[in-house]
């Protein structure tokens, strides 16, 4: 596909804001998370207008599309696919915005271009039916416990995708700091540790009407087409992860001696490598084809967004347990980031929907 000449400059300074900022940090945030560190980061992306890159120009924003998402999560993922997943989430979180009204999209818009105090989006999905609404004046009452949510800590608002109490629909705003909303305890998942997953824990939350963002109709649709903006995200920051494996074992092959030559001169060390690179070619091309067959957001290819995060997904999970293999033992010790990506992988493989559990969807 053909990629705009002003998204690989976006890319560059990503990939640099990326290094500089929390390439070297990572490895430590990942044992020690703090908040503090990605708060402190979102501030320092504003520069970029990173956190804006969906917003239209006419509300502050820079106006890119989902592919321009997805090479910027792309780079970010290449050195760290946690702080990467802060953005997808937020982007998914500002998409079903573009379809509430102009007021709606003032205030929320301006809420993440800063102008309102607030920044960072998150999105939810209620697919288990979870939380209750009950009309209250103009109004409802929202209850009930989120399943885990990325962005839960640092969200400062959420798109909320629920049904109403005759089984509709809804997609409707929330604001994290209402009264009645709290965070659920962290369970702790072994990887993506900076973008700590919660429940968001709703009792007697007042939502007001003009929370709400569209109809019944609309809001179903909408629902499906942030999904799959989520999923393909997520590939994206699964792919980012890969090719840093991938460059790091390539890398290590070159340089390491045994057996009186370089390990890249033995054959199954050779056949392990282009493996590698053969999958992570794949996915890149899997990733960006559906891109192609999906030009506009409202768009709908035969090929689902939830296969290609599944393909995506596996590929570079597999392609990073290679990678350890590639360097032995040394594979395995935190320093050298390979286990930590592995960890990272492995959650990217559940969000949105274990894999597996996709695949079967998708026969239906």
């Amino acid at each position: 596909m053909s990629i705009p000449k002003e998204y690989f400059e976006v890319v560059r300074e990503t990939g640099k804001f990326a290094k500089r900022e929390f390439g070297e940090h990572a490895l430590d945030w990942d044992l020690n998370p703090d908040p503090s560190h990605i708060t402190s980061l979102w501030i320092k992306s504003l520069g970029l207008d990173l956190p804006v890159l969906t917003i239209p120009e006419e509300f502050s924003g820079v106006g890119y599309g989902p592919v321009c998402q997805a090479l910027v999560v792309d780079a970010m993922a290449s050195r760290c696919p946690g702080v990467a997943s802060v953005f997808v989430h937020h982007f998914a979180g500002l998409f079903p915005v573009q379809f509430a009204n102009k007021d709606q999209q003032t205030e929320l818009w301006g809420a993440a271009t800063g102008k309102a105090g607030r920044g960072i989006a998150g999105v939810v999905f209620d697919h288990d039916g979870a939380l209750s609404i009950k009309p209250s004046g103009n109004g409802f009452i929202l209850n009930g416990t989120s399943s885990l949510t990325a962005n839960a800590q640092y969200a400062d608002w959420a798109s909320v995708f629920t049904s109403d109490q005759k089984g509709n629909p809804i997609c409707f705003v929330v604001d994290n700091r209402s009264p009645g909303v709290s965070l659920g305890p962290n369970p702790e998942l072994p990887g993506l540790k900076i973008n700590p997953f919660h429940s968001l824990v709703f009792k007697d939350v007042a939502v007001p009407a003009h929370a709400i963002l569209c109809n019944p109709e609309k809001s179903a649709q909408l629902m499906e087409q942030t999904r799959d903006l989520l999923h393909v995200l997520t590939a994206a920051t699964a792919l980012g992860a890969a090719r840093t494996a991938y460059e790091k074992a390539l890398a290590y092959a070159r340089e390491r001696y045994q057996f009186g030559k370089m390990i890249i001169e033995h054959q199954e060390i050779r056949r392990m490598i282009g493996a590698m690179r053969m999958k992570l070619d794949a996915a890149t091309a899997n990733l960006y084809e559906y891109f192609e067959e999906n030009p506009g957001p409202l768009s709908r290819a035969d090929r689902k967004a939830s296969l290609v995060k599944a393909f995506c997904t596996d590929a570079a999970f597999d392609i990073i347990v290679d990678a350890i293999q590639v360097h032995g033992g040394y594979g395995y010790m935190h320093e050298q980031g390979l286990e930590k990506l592995m960890r990272d992988a492995k959650v990217l493989q559940v969000l949105g929907g274990s894999n597996p559990q996709l695949l079967v969807e998708a026969m239906e």
